[in-house]
């Protein structure tokens, strides 16, 4: 999953139409990072627009089975998004791994899933 994941990334592909990413968090990507392009645009792009589907998948199981996880695909859908943003979209909370221990994890991560882009996209990520 993270390969295919990176390679939309590369390929500046999404999950969802974009759209579902404003209508859900108010604002664009855009006006969170000051880009429209690139490749830290388009990893900001498809992982949200993963988000908004998978938040909409797990709702759906909610009101129909009264719960999240509903099978072994929503775990593993769960621990995807949980890899990702841990890694790349660290957010306030108990569990806070650091900028440097958070760079050395993405670094692995891309290293393993998306050597092709890793140099390009951390270079954007720390500068």
């Amino acid at each position: 999953m993270l390969r295919d994941f990176f390679k939309r990334v590369e390929k500046g592909q999404l999950y969802c139409d974009y759209s579902s990413v404003v209508e859900k968090f108010g604002e664009g990507i855009e006006s969170r990072i000051g880009k429209t392009s690139g490749l830290l645009f388009n990893l900001e792009s498809a992982y949200w627009t993963f988000n908004v589907r998978f938040s909409k998948w797990i709702e759906k199981n909610r009101k129909k089975y009264n719960c999240c996880l509903v099978c072994p695909l929503d775990e593993m859908l769960a621990r995807f998004d949980a890899q990702l943003r841990v890694s790349f979209f660290p957010t306030p909370g108990p569990y806070d791994i650091g900028p440097r221990k958070r760079k050395k994890l993405e670094n692995r991560m891309l290293k393993k899933h998306a050597p092709t882009i890793r140099e390009a996209l951390m270079k954007e990520i720390w500068g």
